[in-house]
């Protein structure tokens, strides 16, 4: 009896992550579909909530990343962009304008813009309304709260200009 429930826990296993496969192609190849089929790779661990609030430029490659937007932002990535594992773009925030409880103040949404040819590497968080010019670096897990200039590389908490690439 132990061996039955041994084959048959494999094969559940084995289906499980057949469906999880095919979900991730799935959600791939729509996401591709409805926003640009000439984007380079969109990885199977990307989410988003709302695709039509997403634009994003030809030959960029996404591995894992996290696409948040509400209905009044969006986010804009470039074409020839690389964004690595465990990023996340994000266009809201809970407002801390005033001594109020944090509950009661609601949400705020900016737009996030990120220019051609910029590298983001791993685990980084991207604020609102931050807008990354084109072909700048973000080292790995900076948090960008500020805007970063063309031709920059930046790193750390809060992300910082480090470098120019001129």
């Amino acid at each position: 009896m132990d061996t039955v429930l041994i084959i048959i826990g494999y094969i559940v296993d084995k289906v499980q992550r057949l469906n999880i496969v095919a979900l991730r192609r799935y959600k791939t190849n729509l996401f591709k579909k409805r926003i640009n089929p000439n984007i380079n790779h969109i990885g199977g661990e990307t989410t988003w909530n709302d695709i039509n609030h997403i634009s994003i430029g030809d030959n960029t490659y996404i591995n894992g990343a996290e696409l948040l937007t509400t209905e009044d932002s969006r986010i804009v990535i470039g074409a020839s962009c690389l964004i690595s594992y465990d990023v996340v773009i994000r266009t809201d925030m809970h407002k801390h304008d005033y001594m109020k409880h944090i509950i009661e103040q609601g949400n705020m949404a900016k737009d996030i813009v990120i220019g051609d040819n910029v590298w983001i590497g791993h685990g980084v968080y991207i604020m609102p309304g931050v807008t990354i010019g084109n072909n700048s670096i973000i080292g790995a897990k900076a948090v960008v709260t500020k805007s970063i200039p063309a031709d920059s590389i930046a790193v750390g908490i809060p992300a910082k200009v480090v470098k120019s690439r001129k």
